[in-house]
């Protein structure tokens, strides 16, 4: 297994592929979702909209400094806005 790791030069610690061809022997065939890592459940329009808007506020404070409270009250305004959307569905 070492050996043909490093001829598609895949690099792992020696302890790791020692152990690697015992451990899929143990387990079998394993099989990997297309989506594996993906965000369960799918990520809704309001969390895209809440967090593109999240972005575009730490991009202006890269821009220019907001004051702290300022950005803890519309931090919390937007905490507010999606629970009264959730409370709604």
């Amino acid at each position: 297994m070492a050996k043909k790791l490093k001829e598609v030069e895949i690099d792992m610690e020696g302890h790791v592929v020692e152990s690697l061809g015992s451990i899929l022997i143990c387990f079998g065939d394993i099989e990997m979702e297309d989506n594996w890592g993906e965000r369960e459940p799918p990520e809704t329009d309001e969390q895209r909209k809440a967090r593109a808007v999240l972005e575009k506020m730490e991009q202006t404070t890269k821009e220019k400094p907001l004051d702290t409270k300022e950005t803890m009250k519309k931090q919390k305004q937007l905490s507010k806005d999606e629970e009264e959307k959730r409370r709604q569905e």
